[in-house]
């Protein structure tokens, strides 16, 4: 069982937002992630402290030829085979002799088969139903919590994003975390208007996105599992709003300053949007 917990930070003109997963107690798993302290809570309101590793990274950066700002996404290179037709096989890497071998992925299990598998929970990428309740004893009509959601990737990742993933390993120490992660690939609006200081929205809906979704559509595995073959990452953060300061609370933590984001009540009664408003406020302490 996998448990993700999405994080954000506001850096000057880089924004950043980020998953980890819940990883191994014997630390087998350490050495291939970006790591973090982290208490995980489950619905059931247990609580244990585990050691979590960095899965999936979402960078938003300024540049002088991307005023509306470039947004690159990234990925742990265990995550996920691509679906390849329906017959899941291992992304095609660049070369790296520092990587360690792993045999299986974070969120697929290639033993999982549909055969009288009625609810169909080994096919990839299905969106969980109805979630069960919390004290619930017969899961016939519901989602449990801790059925795991089989993942591949839909669009394999171009030989462009694969060439600048070799070219950043090769700069890297030996032992870098990083040498474990790549590139997915990188979209921008073509808009020329610069976003001002003071916006509420990140980039100008209809900002002409390259590559458009129509093209080619570019996803996250672990943040857009569901979007893969309809929209591509800035298809809703596009539209998404910037969380305002009257929303966000701080705290010293440790002697480290902790921000967050309240929604406002309302907002919790409006229909569902696309994006919502905590975009890129959160922070979390990392290791190594």
């Amino acid at each position: 069982m996998t448990q993700n917990a999405t994080y954000g930070q506001n850096v000057g003109s880089i924004e950043i937002k980020a998953s980890w997963i819940q990883l191994p107690e014997d630390g087998s798993l350490n050495e291939r992630f970006k790591i973090a302290q982290a208490e995980v809570v489950d619905p059931y309101g247990n609580k244990k402290a585990s050691v979590v590793g960095l899965v999936s990274l979402h960078i938003v950066h300024k540049l002088p030829g991307a005023l509306q700002f470039a947004w690159a996404t990234f990925e742990q290179i265990d995550n996920s085979p691509d679906d390849n037709n329906g017959r899941p096989s291992g992304p095609v890497l660049p070369p790296n002799g520092n990587q360690k071998p792993r045999s299986g992925f974070a969120f697929s299990n290639p033993a999982c088969t549909s055969s009288g598998d009625p609810d169909d929970r080994c096919l990839p990428n299905q969106y969980p139903g109805r979630p069960c309740a919390v004290n619930a004893t017969d899961s016939s009509d519901c989602t449990p919590y801790t059925q795991p959601i089989q993942v591949t990737r839909m669009v394999r990742v171009g030989a462009d994003a694969n060439n600048v993933t070799a070219y950043a390993w090769s700069l890297m120490p030996e032992d870098s975390v990083f040498r474990y992660c790549r590139l997915i690939d990188v979209q921008c609006p073509n808009q020329p208007t610069t976003v001002r200081p003071g916006t509420t929205s990140l980039m100008m809906p209809g900002g002409d996105i390259t590559p458009a979704p129509q093209t080619r559509i570019v996803a996250n595995t672990t943040m857009e599992t569901y979007q893969q073959q309809q929209a591509s990452c800035m298809s809703c953060h596009q539209v998404a709003p910037i969380a305002q300061r009257r929303q966000q609370v701080s705290l010293l933590l440790n002697g480290v300053r902790k921000r967050t984001v309240v929604i406002p009540q309302s907002a919790a009664t409006q229909p569902a949007v696309p994006a919502t408003d905590y975009s890129f406020i959160f922070s979390a302490d990392t290791g190594r």
